[in-house]
């Protein structure tokens, strides 16, 4: 996953390319990300990207906490998504609050460098923001957090 090489054969023949790896470290795989993209030759049209609610320290209640208690995660979540956001390619990061084990509420989303009220987002509010990015193009070049509305 962190070998650019590796990921060379996987967007062989990709437009686009949805990430929702979230494990560490971020920046390396952003990196590798980059160069398989380069290293291919293709012409991606853009990029979706799963970020980490409270990396920009936009976040509110227990994720807030969450994100002061582990600043080293937080920043190496941000420094990822802003490796790609400088990339030649479209990109949009989507970064859940606290996620909760209910159903999907009424998505809240706000701009990433903005404090959110929303505190909690259920995992199919992630998956419907995830597919209304691949087909809005309002949502391009964005960092957002996404939340569900109480």
């Amino acid at each position: 996953m962190y070998d650019a090489t590796t990921l060379v054969p996987a967007i062989a023949d990709a437009d686009i390319i949805v990430s929702f790896i979230g494990s560490s470290p971020m920046p390396t795989y952003a990196q590798a990300l980059i160069d398989a993209i380069n290293m291919s030759g293709r012409t991606i049209d853009r990029v979706i990207w799963l970020g980490a609610g409270g990396m920009m320290g936009e976040t509110i209640g227990g994720e807030g906490r969450i994100a002061r208690s582990m600043p080293g995660y937080f920043n190496q979540q941000l420094r990822g998504g802003e490796m790609l956001m400088g990339a030649d390619f479209d990109t949009t990061i989507v970064s859940p609050v606290m996620f909760h084990g209910g159903p999907a509420g009424k998505p809240i989303i706000f701009d990433s460098h903005e404090t959110t009220p929303a505190q909690t987002v259920s995992r199919e509010t992630i998956a419907l923001v995830y597919l209304e990015a691949l087909l809005q193009d309002k949502w391009r070049n964005q960092m957002i957090t996404v939340g569900d509305r109480k």
